[in-house]
């Protein structure tokens, strides 16, 4: 009698759970990451989306997690610069880019082209889904920006390169054929002169907000671009227009421009900062901060050295 009557139990309580437990009550909204379905739909969802770039930038230039940069692969091949370390065991990877002996798989020139492309990924996501937002034309200008920025990247380093601006859904898409240079070149100019139309000056950022993507910014990295393409003349009016915008110049003392006060000071076109929050062995952070923002200042002084000796193109 009490198997039967705890056998009637047990088919009560399985019963009764099956009825609690409905569909809807199986269906729960992922905790720890957003939807892309209704994500960017508010201005600060679209804040958090474009700074998630501006931090892409920053892995792309310094990659702690295994010690690829940017920086290093663009530098090392010449001769200012010497991959020595503590002997041949000391990051092989950036020693045989340093002896021009790397192969087409070098971890550190893949980590690059993968860096790279999640900026554009990145980019395509936000200017393909952005909602209607207060912010949008700010935002899509600087998404804009940063497409273009690593497209430049890729075609000064690698030529023709596969080129995305709705990112792939199938494994076919994503095997795209490279795109001739010209084509790359000339979809970077439509991206940069797309920015230009909608960003703010620089004076115009908020203070906090002033290493942003400005104006300035993208009419500089247009300068570069056809400076690249050979076409001086139009070199020389962009970037006299960035230097008659007066919005840049050189800071009264020179001693301050790495310290914190002075990031994304009046020298600064464009900057990648980071940040002293994350320990890492040897105090690299604070080593390393100085290279790509040199790298990226010197924009500043190219102008400035235009502005003087007033070369005529």
């Amino acid at each position: 009698m009490k198997t039967i009557l705890y056998k009637y139990m047990v088919v009560l309580l399985v019963l009764g759970g099956l009825a609690a437990c409905s569909e809807d009550n199986l269906v729960k909204n992922p905790t720890g990451r957003y939807d892309s379905d209704n994500f960017l739909t508010t201005e600060e969802e679209a804040e958090q989306a474009i700074i998630g770039i501006y931090d892409y930038l920053s892995v792309a230039y310094n990659n702690f997690n295994d010690w690829s940069s940017l920086y290093l692969v663009k530098l090392v091949p010449g001769d200012d610069a010497y991959m020595g370390g503590a002997g041949p065991s000391d990051q092989p990877k950036l020693q045989d880019i340093d002896k021009l002996t790397h192969e087409a798989d070098n971890p550190a020139i893949t980590d690059i082209w993968h860096a790279l492309y999640r900026i554009v990924s990145s980019s395509n996501a936000l200017i393909n889904n952005i909602g209607d937002v207060e912010n949008k034309d700010q935002v899509v200008a600087e998404a804009k920006f940063f497409r273009a920025y690593a497209y430049f990247e890729l075609v000064t380093m690698f030529g023709a390169v596969p080129y995305y601006t709705e990112n792939p859904t199938s494994k076919a898409e994503e095997s795209k054929p490279r795109t001739p240079a010209a084509t790359v070149y000339a979809a970077i100019e439509t991206d940069l002169e797309e920015a230009i139309a909608k960003l703010p000056l620089k004076s115009q950022l908020p203070e906090g907000q002033k290493f942003r993507i400005a104006k300035g910014t993208a009419q500089s990295l247009l300068g570069k671009v056809y400076l690249y393409q050979k076409k001086y003349g139009e070199a020389h009016t962009i970037l006299q227009t960035v230097i008659d915008s007066q919005e840049y110049g050189l800071e009264e003392d020179y001693g301050k421009i790495w310290m914190k006060e002075g990031r994304a000071g009046k020298e600064t076109i464009f900057e990648a900062l980071y940040s002293s929050k994350n320990g890492h062995d040897w105090e690299v952070p604070g080593m390393v901060l100085l290279n790509p923002t040199l790298l990226l200042s010197l924009w500043v002084h190219e102008v400035e050295l235009l502005q003087r000796l007033r070369i005529l193109v």
